[in-house]
C-alpha cells in the first residue's frame, strides 16, 4: 500500500527529511516494523543502507522508540508527543545559537567600531532600511539610545503593534526620564497611558523621532513585512520641524 504523498511533505514541513518522514509514516501505517521490512518497496521503501541511520535519527527527534530482540523493531511515537520532543530540541537549540550570537556581535563590537569619518557621514546623510525586522531594530536602537524624548506617531491598529514590539524600551526610556509623546487615536489599555504627552490624532505617516534622530515610514501599512521601507535620518532641524508638525510641546 503506497503511503500518500501529501502525508509526507505534511511531514516534512514539520521538520523530517524525506527518508524520516517515509519511514515514520510508514511506521505509523503498519505498526512496527523491521529495518528489512521498512526497506521493502510494499512498506517503507528504504535504501537499505541508509535505513539504520534514518531510524537512529528519528529515535533521537523522539518520533521513534525501539523494541530489543532479534531482529529489532521499531515503533511509532504518538505525534502528539514527538511534536512536544522536537519543539523543545528546536528552542534549545534556537536559545543555544542566539546565545552564540550575542557573544559574538559583543566581541565583535569592540573589533568593529565606526571611524571617525564614517560617523560623519551618518550625520549628513539620510539612510533607507528595509524590511519591517531591520526598521524595528532601528526603531528599538533609537529608544534605548535617547536621552532626552521619544515621539511616536502612527495610526491606532500600527501604533498598538509598534508599542508591543518596544514596550520594554519605552518603560526604560521614561524610568530614566526621557519624556513619551504620542500621536494616535489609540486609546488607553494600548500604551498610550505611558505617554507624558497624548496627542489623539492619526498622523498623515508612521514615525519615530528620538533626539536628533528621525524615522519615517515610506510604504504603505498594508505593505507586506519584508517589503517596507523607512528613511532614517540624524538631524535635529528635521527632528525639531517634525515634532512641530505633529503638535508635540517641547
Amino acid at each position: 500500500m503506497a503511503i500518500d504523498p501529501e502525508l509526507i511533505e505534511s511531514l516534512r514541513r514539520l521538520g523530517l527529511n524525506q527518508y524520516e518522514a517515509k519511514a515514520y509514516a510508514a511506521l505509523c501505517t503498519f505498526g512496527s516494523l523491521t529495518v528489512g521490512e521498512l526497506s521493502s518497496p510494499d512498506k517503507g521503501d528504504l535504501p537499505r543502507p541508509r535505513a539504520y541511520d534514518v531510524l537512529t535519527s528519528l529515535q533521537e527527534k523522539g518520533f521513534v522508540s525501539v523494541q530489543a530482540g532479534r531482529p529489532l523493531r521499531h515503533n511509532a511515537l504518538p505525534l502528539d508527543e514527538a511534536v512536544k520532543t522536537l519543539r523543545k530540541q528546536k528552542e534549545t537549540n534556537l536559545q543555544t545559537e542566539i546565545k552564540a550570537m550575542d557573544e559574538l556581535a559583543k566581541d565583535l563590537g569592540k573589533k568593529l567600531k565606526p571611524t571617525a569619518g564614517n560617523a560623519t557621514a551618518a550625520e549628513e546623510r539620510i539612510w533607507t532600511l528595509k524590511g519591517r525586522d531591520a526598521i524595528y531594530s532601528r526603531m528599538g536602537s533609537m529608544i534605548s539610545n535617547s536621552k532626552k524624548h521619544v515621539v511616536m506617531a502612527s495610526h491606532a491598529e500600527h501604533f498598538k503593534h509598534k508599542f508591543r514590539a518596544h514596550q520594554k524600551e519605552l518603560s526604560k526610556a521614561k524610568d530614566r526620564g526621557v519624556k513619551l509623546s504620542f500621536v494616535t487615536s489609540a486609546g488607553l489599555g494600548d500604551g498610550v497611558e505611558l505617554a507624558d504627552q497624548h496627542i489623539p490624532n492619526d498622523p498623515s505617516t508612521r514615525m519615530l523621532l528620538t533626539d536628533n534622530e528621525a524615522l519615517m515610514f515610506l510604504t504603505d501599512p498594508k505593505t507586506k513585512p519584508d517589503d517596507e521601507q523607512a528613511l532614517w535620518l540624524k538631524s535635529p532641524h528635521v527632528v525639531n520641524t517634525l515634532k512641530a508638525s505633529l503638535g508635540i510641546r517641547t
